[in-house]
């Protein structure tokens, strides 16, 4: 039976008796308070009725959501703990810290249960009159900063609040993002292919003439092999960074991806988790990568013999991509020296520039090249480690051992060569 407390300013406070686990009789409340249409006695009656019959039936059938009691102040803690803490640190510090600066200011005095989709729907208001929007920075909206990985991080924050048991449904996923006013200067009508612009990236033919320059220019072959690797594997720059000569499969062609360099405040570190649950993965390689790999192998073992005492390479991890004493390389170096090798060759070819993209970009290339190539999103999504295809049709561009992405690549550079076998 329910116990109804009277307040001084005419809300009722109805209290519901239960029994424990340990069968020890407990207490909860909850208060009524007068809606906008409870405006007589008897619907105040009616109002009061229907909220007490509904609160002691979710407490004698347990149906409270632990949301009620809980702050998104509270629950971001836990979240960041138990969800994102287990994730590769560089994703973890970004949605952490979208989650401190953003809505933490705004939801973090608010209960789970009283997050409304018009609390959300402000925040990205706000963003928007800052100059956000969704699908920020390519096409259309160019000219604003993107907002979509905040959404995607309040989305799967109250996701797991739902998964938890804290919420019954997720108010993020009722949400109306702004829309974006265009005027006449975000349209150009006299060239109008200009308003779909894409990502930029590289076609087979600039991938060809850059990596010919790299070769004319005699740039080191490890730096060569890293942007081959980068393209032809689709590699992020910390699982490049990790490969060692023992990950590489020269009689199959297989490289394996297992690990990943990483560049926190503290220097650089080895992590053998990846940035998603399927970034370990082995990927074909084109056979005119692995003879790009087989030379560089030979040229680093007679460098490592000529340097004696200086070299501090690691014996159980060789690695691929060195410093000039054999430890790994510098995280930042692939990302200085492409942007000086294009600009390089922007300089000596102006009417055949190349466009200014950077090595992680390489990656983005490769799923367009193959795409292209009419390679299917499932595989790529595969062969890229994403652990959502929805993540690899951003780039608008299954089997684990599936060689159709590398010899789609062979065939697109202009050699038809497979290797046989299946990886080691």
């Amino acid at each position: 039976m329910a116990e109804r407390i009277n307040n001084d300013n005419g809300t009722v406070m109805i209290r519901v008796s239960y029994r424990d686990e340990n069968n020890k009789k407990r207490y909860k409340s909850s208060t009524w308070k007068p809606g906008p249409n409870d405006k007589t006695d008897t619907q105040k009656k009616k109002s009061l009725d229907k909220f007490e019959l509904d609160w002691e039936n979710r407490v004698k059938n347990d149906l409270l959501m632990k949301g009620e009691n809980t702050t998104f102040a509270e629950f971001a803690e836990i979240y960041k703990t138990d969800h994102i803490g287990n994730k590769a640190i560089n994703t973890n510090n970004r949605d952490t810290g979208i989650i401190d600066s953003i809505f933490l200011p705004k939801l973090g005095h608010l209960k789970l249960s009283d997050i409304r989709p018009k609390h959300i729907n402000g925040i990205f208001k706000e963003m928007h009159e800052n100059g956000f929007a969704s699908g920020g920075g390519t096409g259309k909206v160019k000219k604003y900063k993107s907002y979509d990985r905040h959404y995607a991080v309040i989305r799967g924050l109250l996701n797991k609040a739902v998964k938890w048991n804290y919420i019954t449904d997720n108010p993020a996923l009722r949400i109306e993002l702004p829309a974006i006013e265009l005027t006449e200067d975000d349209i150009d009508l006299e060239n109008p292919f200009a308003n779909f612009e894409e990502e930029q990236v590289f076609t087979v033919e600039q991938a060809k003439s850059f990596f010919r320059f790299m070769e004319e220019q005699n740039i080191p072959l490890q730096l060569q092999a890293f942007f081959y690797i980068s393209l032809f594997a689709g590699t992020r720059r910390g699982e490049t960074l990790a490969l060692t000569w023992n990950d590489i499969n020269f009689n199959t062609g297989f490289i394996a991806v297992i690990k990943t360099i990483i560049n926190p405040p503290g220097g650089q570190e080895l992590q053998l988790k990846g940035k998603t649950k399927k970034s370990s993965r082995v990927i074909y390689l084109a056979p005119m990568v692995i003879d790009v790999l087989k030379v560089l192998k030979n040229e680093q073992e007679q460098y490592r013999q000529s340097c004696g005492t200086y070299w501090q390479g690691n014996d159980k991890l060789p690695w691929i991509f060195i410093s000039d004493n054999g430890t790994w390389m510098d995280y930042d170096r692939p990302y200085r020296e492409f942007n000086a090798i294009l600009t390089k060759y922007n300089s000596a070819h102006p009417e055949h520039s190349l466009p200014n993209i950077t090595p992680h970009q390489l990656r983005h290339s490769a799923t367009s090249i193959a795409s292209d190539q009419e390679v299917d999103l499932k595989t790529i999504s595969g062969f890229l480690g994403h652990s959502n295809i929805r993540t690899t049709e951003i780039y608008h561009h299954p089997n684990r051992y599936n060689k159709t992405v590398g010899t789609a690549m062979q065939k697109a550079f202009g050699g038809s060569g497979t290797a046989n076998g299946t990886p080691d």
